[in-house]
């Protein structure tokens, strides 16, 4: 699946070029940004594209993605009340061993503190497909869903995928 989302994405000549020297840069890290105005497009599991070298995400020096809704005229948000609920889940490979996953969740952490007790910050534990269905039916359901993968084993493929296809 990996392999074909990227055949359909670097296509044309042009865009394998732009892909080619974002590869070739030995910058210490790199980020992959997905930036569209399709909401849809967000939701394909980008952690598992892969090249024919493999897994784009697996490569050494690391790169990450990040993902971005460009600002649209229209987009409907459905009303909530306060606090804001955001569910993180960390994947990690069979066998590695604890992984801290503040450390993947800096970056939206630092984001939210300043808001205080408006946004609540919920760990998925464990961080399983059991969990993540038994926690989306709870009836205090997250607003948001957010997945850190730091692996490409295939129990985190697997949870990328089903996050991917429920439309989570």
């Amino acid at each position: 699946m990996g392999q074909a989302l990227f055949d359909e994405v670097f296509k044309n000549a042009k865009a394998m070029g732009i892909y080619k020297d974002f590869i070739n840069a030995k910058d210490e890290s790199s980020t992959l940004a997905i930036d569209t105005i399709e909401p849809r497009v967000l939701r394909l599991s980008w952690e598992l594209l892969a090249d024919e070298g493999g897994y784009v995400f697996a490569k050494r020096p690391s790169i990450s993605v990040r993902r971005r809704l460009h600002k649209t005229t229209q987009l409907k948000l459905n009303q909530f009340d306060l606090p804001l609920r955001i569910l993180m889940i960390t994947a990690r490979p069979e066998g590695a061993g604890f992984i801290d996953p503040r450390r993947s969740a800096a970056p939206l952490l630092d984001a939210v503190d300043e808001l205080g007790d408006d946004v609540v910050v919920e760990f998925l534990r464990p961080p399983t497909l059991t969990a993540l269905d038994d926690r989306l039916r709870d009836k205090t359901q997250p607003h948001v869903t957010f997945c850190i993968s730091t692996g490409m084993a295939f129990t985190t493929r697997k949870l990328v995928w089903a996050f991917a296809f429920r439309g989570r």
